[in-house]
Order: C-alpha cells, then sequence, then structure tokens
C-alpha cells in the first residue's frame, strides 16, 4: 500500500476539499484490507452518513481491548446520532464509550465521551446528570492542567455542561496567560471558542453565535479531525437557530448540504425554514 495513498486521503479528509475524492480512494484502501483499522477509522471520519451500517458489518471482528474500538464505535454513535437513533447512541455510550469501560488513549477516552455527550445535549436531548458527572471527573483526573487546544476545548464542554464555573473560569484564565505570554501558537480563537461554550451552555445563544462567528474558520487551530471538529460548527448552527436567527443558520446548512447529505442538517434547516 501506498504511503501517497493514506496522505492524499488523509489531506482530503481533514480540509474537507473534496469529499468525493476522499470517499473513492479510501473506498478503494479498505476493500484491500478490510479488516484494518486504521482503514475504517480514515472512512468513517469521512462520512457520517454510512457510519452505523459500515461499523456494524465490521466491528465484529475487531477485539474491544483494541485501542481504536472505542473510536470507531464512537464515529458509529455520530451515524446514529445523525439519523435520530438516540437509545443507539446512548448504548454505545454507556457499553463502549463510558471512561470505566473504554480501551482507548486517555485523550480519545475524554474527547470521545465530552463530545457525544454534549452532541446529545445540544440535539435538544436529555443527558443522564451522572454521565456528564463521570467524563467531568476522569477528564480532571487525567487533564489537570492546561494541555493542548484541543483538550481544553473538550475540557471547556465539560465544564460549561455540568455549570462548574470555577473550573472553566480557572481553565480560560491558564489559556489567555499562556497567550499573552506568547506560549500559544493557536492564538485567541481558543479562549475565545471555550467562553463560547460556556455561553451556549448558560443559553445566552445570541451571545455564543457572536463569539463563535469570528472563528470558525480558525477551528483547524484546535487540532483533531474534521469530524471533531464540526462540534464547533454544530453548535454555532444550534445556537442560531436557538436565538431566532435563522438566516445565518440556513445559510451555513445550505453550505454544509452542498457538500454532503445529512439527515440532522436537513432536520435543522427545516428547523430554520
Amino acid at each position: 500500500m501506498r504511503s501517497f495513498d493514506y496522505s492524499a486521503a488523509d489531506a482530503d479528509l481533514f480540509f474537507c476539499r473534496c469529499p468525493g475524492f476522499f470517499d473513492n480512494l479510501i473506498s478503494q484502501l479498505t476493500r484491500k484490507q478490510p479488516a484494518d483499522a486504521k482503514h475504517v477509522d480514515r472512512r468513517l471520519h469521512g462520512s457520517v452518513a454510512e457510519a452505523d451500517a459500515l461499523v456494524e458489518q465490521w466491528i465484529g471482528g475487531y477485539d474491544r481491548a483494541g485501542l481504536l474500538h472505542p473510536h470507531i464505535r464512537w464515529h458509529q454513535a455520530l451515524g446514529a446520532l445523525d439519523v435520530g437513533d438516540i437509545d443507539k447512541v446512548l448504548a454505545i455510550y454507556t457499553d463502549v464509550l463510558h471512561p470505566s469501560l473504554s480501551a482507548a488513549p486517555p485523550l480519545n477516552v475524554m474527547s470521545d465521551c465530552a463530545s457525544l455527550l454534549w452532541r446529545l445535549a445540544a440535539h435538544g436531548h436529555a443527558v443522564p446528570r451522572q454521565l456528564w458527572d463521570d467524563a467531568d471527573a476522569y477528564a480532571r483526573r487525567t487533564f489537570p492542567k492546561m494541555s493542548l487546544p484541543f483538550v481544553e476545548i473538550h475540557m471547556a464542554l465539560l465544564a460549561a455542561a455540568t455549570g462548574n464555573q470555577a473550573a472553566l473560569e480557572e481553565r480560560c484564565a491558564a489559556i489567555e496567560r499562556r497567550l499573552a505570554d506568547g506560549k500559544l501558537p493557536a492564538g485567541p480563537a481558543v479562549p475565545q471558542m471555550c467562553r463560547a461554550l460556556n455561553a451556549f451552555a448558560a443559553e445566552d445563544y445570541a451571545a455564543c453565535a457572536t463569539a463563535l462567528e469570528p472563528v470558525l474558520h480558525e477551528v483547524v487551530r484546535i487540532g483533531g479531525s474534521h469530524a471533531q471538529r464540526e462540534i464547533i460548527e454544530d453548535t454555532y448552527i444550534v445556537a442560531l437557530i436557538r436565538a431566532g436567527d435563522l438566516p445565518r443558520a440556513r445559510a451555513v446548512l445550505d453550505i454544509r448540504l452542498h457538500r454532503r447529505p445529512s439527515p440532522r442538517d436537513t432536520r435543522w434547516r427545516a428547523a430554520a425554514a
């Protein structure tokens, strides 16, 4: 297998330039080595719509102790969320992704848990408080000090969702000190996104949208894949809808739906009509 194949696919995927090229190339790679978890993970990062079916077809032969097993199931949960199968999302979370069960590295455990619970809540579904508390306790125990921007964004999700203002302010202050000292290459977008997420959790949707709009084009600075970073734009869209700013919500959704199909985005577009 040529390394160029992976490089071309990853560049296309992470910059989200040409989904058709990505889908075709990754499909070829997966057919050549269907049992390779990395191939499946790459394909899942490019297509939420087929995630559930692809994982159900493939996951049976992959040991739960495999490092990518939980993250692949996270992609499956995103696929289930996209079509509105909330029972399946919660089943995957409680059976595989919960911090007490996941075999993934700590960064993935924390980010997969925080982002999936946040997405569930942002989609308007109740998240049991104990799930938030368990994820938050794991994250604070594992990442007690300031870390990568990717970590800080997910720590902000948890602090905002659990109402832990003291923790959120402490992390934001640490980020801003590093920014002032010239030690935060990702720049001011990071603390601004953290405060926007807090505004969303406080149901100040207009403030959230106002804070996120100027930094949406800088979301790549936090790291992670397009699938992982899309949580920021998802939050922005929901904030716009709940704030009553429907024209801007429609504009963003029209661009996304032109790029790829999504039952969830179609539902949001109808809500913003």
